[in-house]
């Protein structure tokens, strides 16, 4: 099983993070953890998604339901919607 779980790194992203590595830990799959980057291409957008993909990483790190279950980052720029739906057909 392949669990899709978009983040925007508030408390209720948080939630919705430890669920998906609880159901992924029961059915020993994989959790896709995703953050859009809301933006145009410039300098500043660039620096988001780095900071993002640190988040992200950190987040995988530090989230105790997500221990031993394989944990794929993906930071993308775009329009949040969009992107987690070509996200979901993709995955």
């Amino acid at each position: 099983m392949r669990i899709l779980v978009a983040t925007d790194f508030s408390p209720r992203s948080q939630r919705a993070v430890r669920r998906a590595g609880i159901l992924a830990a029961q059915s020993r799959g994989t959790v896709i953890l995703m953050h859009v980057v809301d933006g145009p291409s410039c300098r500043e957008t660039s620096q988001d998604i780095r900071e993002a993909q640190r988040m992200t990483v950190e987040q995988v790190a530090v989230v105790p339901e997500l221990y031993r279950v394989r944990c794929e980052p993906l930071v993308v720029r775009g329009c949040p919607s969009d992107e987690i739906r070509n996200a979901a057909a993709a995955h």
